[in-house]
Order: structure tokens, then sequence, then C-alpha cells
């Protein structure tokens, strides 16, 4: 079994008292071949002396039955729910070998691939399936559809659905679902329609999933090279004063050019987005308040966050008039809240010049090091960054073309109240993961 060596090196580690660091191995393992059972068994004994008893009991049940579809597919349902896409996917192309004709296992499986951008993977498994009028397994085939760039049956389906969903008797969450989830498909295929043959970049997808911009990509500086890793996402990105003003001055251009100048801006409380937030003011040249719940609904605001993912708020789901939600950072590995109108960079992993966490070379051992916290208080910090020569990029008047002509299509400063749409890892563009 090509899984055989990393089992070698998990064990080595197992013995050694490193049982997260076999559980590393075994992830490689499981991934090469998920039908190697010996990866199960050290799997389960990793995971007790980790007090992961549940998930634990997952792999000892898929040990001893070992031929049985539903224990793979309740593992790698609970890999799904941990956002572990990959492992996710081994484990449910096992219980689909095991059960071919089963919908709920290729449903599974379809929605995990398209979490981690195989998009065309989900519609083929879907498409050789019966899905049996099924709402959701027919939603997913049209989803992975769109995400292809195929939407011919689309409109029907969606037609169909919102007359079916309102003559059927069903409680009202339920309704609600499905009314969410076919005005997604539309409003994706409007996008589409309206600017067909997407080139596989970052920048134009994520417009046409979300309505939404980014302002700064991998592929401005180093073209080919960031175009290969992520289709214009960063992966780890460790942030100067320079290079976040010169996204604050390309989020004031934005606005201008987009004529969604704000009066106010507003920060969520956090000290990374107090700081974002006070910065953006500064260059905007507007005042500053905190971001309370009530202004959340005002209109003709920017609300500003450091990360996607803490913008979990439902108020934040409506975009009020005149309203822009924006975030520094947009994590791209893992489901969040409602998606910002516009995001300064895509990233795994972001990382602020005041956080402790830049890297240097220490001069005397020629070590790598990092850096220390920056615990001065927000004023001086956004003072520094307000005080640094920002960065420059050549290629913004063609980003900004991008989203001028595009700009009805857009979520945010818009006159009528619409839904930000919430932020999943489905995407057609591929990517690198950290390990």
């Amino acid at each position: 079994s090509p899984a055989k060596p990393h089992l070698q090196e998990a064990r080595k580690s197992f013995d050694a008292g490193e049982p997260e660091e076999a559980l590393r191995h075994l992830t490689s393992g499981f991934i090469a071949d998920s039908a190697y059972e010996p990866l199960y068994e050290l799997a389960a004994e990793c995971l007790r002396q980790l007090d992961s008893e549940d998930a634990a009991q997952l792999f000892d049940t898929a040990y001893t039955n070992f031929k049985s579809a539903e224990s793979f597919y309740r593992l790698g349902c609970h890999f799904v729910d941990e956002q572990h896409h990959q492992l996710a996917n081994a484990f449910l192309e096992r219980a689909h070998k095991l059960a071919p004709k089963n919908l709920d296992i290729a449903l599974e499986l379809a929605l995990s691939y398209n979490s981690c951008l195989e998009p065309l993977k989900a519609r083929n498994l879907l498409s050789g399936m019966n899905l049996r009028e099924n709402f959701w397994a027919t939603y997913e085939f049209m989803w992975s559809s769109l995400l292809c760039n195929q939407f011919q049956d689309v409109a029907e389906f969606v037609n169909n659905g919102r007359k079916s969903v309102m003559m059927v008797n069903v409680d009202e969450e339920t309704r609600s679902g499905v009314l969410f989830a076919l005005n997604k498909l539309e409003e994706v295929q409007n996008r589409l329609r309206a600017f067909p043959n997407p080139e596989p970049l970052i920048q134009h997808w994520h417009f046409i999933q979300y309505g939404a911009a980014i302002l700064d990509y991998f592929d401005n500086r180093t073209a080919d090279e960031g175009l290969s890793v992520a289709g214009g996402r960063w992966v780890a990105f460790w942030a100067s004063y320079a290079n976040i003003l010169m996204v604050l001055y390309k989020l004031r251009r934005y606005l201008e050019v987009l004529d969604r100048y704000p009066l106010h801006v507003a920060g969520l409380e956090d000290r990374d987005s107090e700081i974002i937030g006070r910065a953006a003011a500064g260059v905007l040249d507007l005042p500053f308040v905190f971001a309370t719940r009530e202004i959340m609904q005002e209109p003709d605001v920017l609300i500003v966050a450091f990360d996607n993912r803490q913008l979990r708020f439902t108020e934040l789901q409506y975009v009020e008039k005149a309203q822009t939600l924006f975030a520094l950072n947009l994590h791209w590995l893992l489901d969040a809240g409602p998606t910002p109108d516009v995001a300064g960079v895509m990233s795994q992993s972001y990382s602020p010049p005041w956080s402790g966490d830049m890297l240097r070379i220490d001069p005397e051992t020629r070590k790598m090091t990092r850096s220390e916290p920056d615990t001065r208080p927000v004023v001086q910090i956004v003072a520094d960054l307000l005080a640094a020569e920002p960065e420059t990029d050549p290629r913004f008047d063609e980003i900004m073309d991008f989203y001028r002509i595009r700009a009805e299509y857009l979520k945010g400063g818009s006159k009528d109240t619409r839904i930000r749409l919430p932020f999943r890892t489905d995407s057609p563009i591929p990517g690198s993961y950290f390990s």
C-alpha cells in the first residue's frame, strides 16, 4: 500500500510520545490509501491519548466494520464538519465505492469535493446518480454546474423549485432554506450570464460567486508564480505598514470610483479591527466609531473588520443603503459568515506587523526568530501606519476597471437591500494548502 511508509512514520512518532505528529502522518496515509486497515487502529489509539473519544470510536467502528459503507460515511461526515475536506474525501470515496448507488453518500462527497475546490468532480459524480427528484442533491448538481460555467438547466430548476416549495406542506424554516438556495443559484447565474467566459482567476470567480471585490492579488507583482499557487490568492501573508496602507488607499479609490463614499467609518471592537478601522478613517478623512449592532444597520457607513471570520453578526447579512462591509483579510480555507463586499486580500494566514508573528533572521545566530508583539496603544500604531510610504501597484488601474464595469452587480452601496451570501470555500480555482 502507498500508505505503508506513512504508517511507519506514524508509529515512530506514536512510540516517541507524539500522538499529534503521528496523526499528521496518518492523515497523509489515509489520503494515499483509505483502504489500508492498520491506519484506523493506530488513529483510534492516537485520538484516545488526545482525549478525543468520540472521534476514536468512529475509527474503531470503521476498523471493525471495514466493509460497511455507513461507518465510512459517518467518518467522512465528521471531517466535513471539521472542514478537513481532504480527509473527508478519502473516507467518503471509500463509502461511495462500497455503496455506489447511495445518494446520501454521493451528495456528501459532492459537497466535500466542492469545498476543496473540485467542482468538476462533484458535477461528474452527481451526473451519474439517480437524483430521484431529491431537491438538495439536484441543487448541488446545479451549483457544481455553475462553478463549471455550465448553467443550461439552472433557470428551469429555480423556477420549478419556487413553485413547488410554495405548494407543498413544509415548515417555514425548510421553505426559507430552499428559497435562499434558489435565490443564490439565480444570483450567481445572472452574473455568469452578464459576464460569460470568466478566466480561471480568483478575481473573476469571487465576483461571480459573491458580487464582491478583492483589492490586492498575488498575481500583481509575481504573475506566473502567484497564479500557479492559488489563482491570485495568497497563502501566508506577512504584512507591512506600507502594504496595509496601499490597500487602504485602494479602498478609498474603490469607494470614490463607484460613488460609495461613506459618511463615517465603523470598526469592530477587537484590537486588530480597531487599528484597521482607525487607519481607514484617517485615509478617508472621516470620523471613526465602533461598530455596534445598531450602527451595522445604518446607511452611509463603511464597516471595517480585520478578518472576515469576525463578521459573525446577523445584522450584516443585509446590505443597507450606501453601506459597505470591508475586511482586510478574507480567509479562503474556512467557511464563514457574510462575505465582505470588499476585502484587501485573500489568504490562509495573515500576520500584521504588530502581531509578533513577523519572521526575521537573527544577525548573530543566523537563526529564524519571530518578532515581539507591539503592545503600544492603538493610536500610536495607527499613527505609524498612516506615516508609512504606501506600496504601489501598477496593475490597480486594470483591477479598478474590472469592478467599475461591473458596479451594478457588486454588493455594498446598493440602492436596495440585498442579502450578503455567506462565504464558502467552494471555488473552481485550485490552490495550494498548508499541510
